[in-house]
């Protein structure tokens, strides 16, 4: 058997944002180990670490209103700050993500200041001769976040790269984060009993399980909840796609975009477009009826727009709300779904806005610099419609491309 070995390459889904808070608080903890080393090494005293510990440090039975916070930077020893930053690297910044700075940072220190009161308060009953042992590290945040996680991340995984044999051979693997949080509350579960069984406990367990079910609270009031319902309703969606349930898919796209969100009007058109896979062009219709009257839609929405516009399907619906669905592309930038519409339903004979189409075809070309195309649309405008009551539209974008074309054109020589 050869050599193993693991690397952590990422973690997934990727974080939408920078983790400020998580990465200053990781900084300060890495720099504190750093002048807590030098400051040991200089002294050479067996006694020192055990001086630094109960100066910055939580000591139960002579608790400092600061000393919540300078516990959380000191550590005591390398594995202790070892594991603490990973567990911050992992399980913090997805808090963050979770519920932003401001609330994280809030969140943290609540539960810091709530979890060594219970510490407190339960060492004083079972453990009094270790009411003097200072409680020092950020474990605290550690099982927080992990509630956090718990609850609004179910998707979170560590990518990691293996490599195998003396070739080197590389695999990667996704390692789901709930499982690295089930080990640890076996964990914990273990040192409950032996704590309870009348064993000596060095963690601070009753803090550990106050910052986890803080976690797991704040997660659930605060966005946790619907998060793990987007994550939910998402899968079971793509799962239903890939095996040709189209009616199913449009289903379970339907309760995602009626969760609230930056992503309806995405999540709307993804139920659209699975419904018009399916056939069922009342269904698609509602879809789209719902993705109109959201009218917000994020950049996302472009995907399922281009998908439902990749079937033929989609002629067979309303003009009416193809040309508002047109306009609202028109709004997005989205100038090439948009030219397919108007360019469609200018074609519409029994449409009664089918010149206003061709206009804003026109208008469309000349804006993306494709002016033989505008001016060509312009020209059928004429042959079609000239005594129509969209005219006046058509006697002004003539006009303005008079004045364009009429412009002269300056350069340097």
């Amino acid at each position: 058997m050869g050599m193993v070995l693991l690397r952590p390459i990422g973690l997934f889904p990727p974080l939408s944002r920078r983790a400020f808070v998580t990465e200053a608080l990781m900084v300060a903890i890495f720099l504190m180990a750093l002048v807590q080393w030098i400051s040991l090494h200089r002294t050479g005293r067996m006694e020192a670490l055990d001086e630094w510990l109960a100066l910055l440090g939580y000591v139960p039975a002579r608790p400092r209103w600061w000393a919540w916070l300078t516990a959380l930077l000191v550590h005591a020893n390398a594995l202790h700050l070892s594991a603490n930053l990973l567990g911050l690297w992992l399980f913090a910044r997805y808090a963050e993500a979770l519920w932003g700075s401001g609330r994280w940072a809030l969140f943290a220190a609540i539960t810091q200041v709530l979890a060594l009161s219970v510490q407190t308060a339960m060492m004083r009953r079972t453990m009094p001769d270790a009411f003097e042992t200072p409680i020092v590290g950020a474990s605290v945040l550690v099982a927080l976040a992990m509630g956090a996680v718990w609850v609004g991340f179910p998707d979170a995984m560590l990518q990691v790269r293996l490599y195998r044999g003396w070739r080197w051979q590389t695999h990667e693997v996704n390692l789901p984060l709930r499982w690295l949080v089930v080990g640890w509350l076996l964990w914990q579960v273990v040192l409950t009993v032996r704590h309870l069984l009348g064993q000596p406990i060095e963690q601070a367990l009753w803090a550990h399980w106050t910052g986890w079910g803080c976690g797991w609270l704040f997660a659930c009031v605060f966005g946790g909840h619907l998060r793990a319902k987007r994550v939910h309703f998402r899968r079971r969606a793509q799962q239903a796609e890939t095996a040709g349930r189209w009616d199913e898919a449009g289903q379970w796209w339907e309760r995602l975009a009626q969760l609230p969100d930056d992503e309806q009007g995405a999540a709307w058109l993804m139920a659209a477009s699975a419904f018009l896979q399916g056939g069922d062009l009342t269904k698609t219709q509602q879809a789209l009826q719902e993705a109109l009257r959201v009218g917000v839609w994020s950049e996302t929405a472009l995907v399922p727009l281009r998908r439902l516009l990749a079937s033929p399907r989609w002629e067979a619906l309303p003009p009416s709300l193809l040309l508002a669905l047109a306009e609202q592309a028109e709004r997005k930038q989205w100038g090439e779904e948009a030219l397919a519409l108007f360019e469609w339903l200018s074609e519409r004979g029994d449409f009664d806005r089918a010149p206003y189409a061709l206009l804003r075809v026109a208008e469309l070309c000349w804006r993306q610099g494709e002016r033989e195309r505008a001016l060509h649309a312009l020209h059928r405008f004429w042959l079609r419609y000239a005594d129509s009551a969209w005219r006046p539209l058509a006697e002004q974008l003539a006009s303005q491309f008079r004045i364009v074309v009429s412009r002269p054109q300056t350069g340097k020589p």
